[in-house]
């Protein structure tokens, strides 16, 4: 019995120095890399902006509207630079 708890303490600290030595090969996935082209903001608004009534049953705003409450909004929902991950 206490060979079997010695195999399975060993495995487990086997386990746990095989997870803690992987390092991650990237840190931002790709699918983010990508939202610039594929993004709903990229995509979608520029389609809707081209036409005012999809763009207001969307967004239940006028094209004009939907501007300026980004004017008042935009720099304080804006992403910021931290020193954090």
């Amino acid at each position: 019995m206490e060979d079997i708890t010695t195999i399975a303490a060993l495995y487990l600290l086997w386990k746990s120095y095989k997870r803690s030595n992987k390092r991650r090969s990237v840190w931002v996935h790709n699918v983010i890399k990508r939202r610039t082209q594929f993004g709903e903001y990229h995509c979608l608004i520029k389609e809707l902006r081209l036409d005012d009534c999809r763009f207001q049953r969307y967004f239940r705003m006028t094209c004009v509207q939907f501007d300026d409450l980004l004017a008042r909004v935009g720099v304080r929902i804006s992403r910021m630079d931290t020193n954090y991950r």
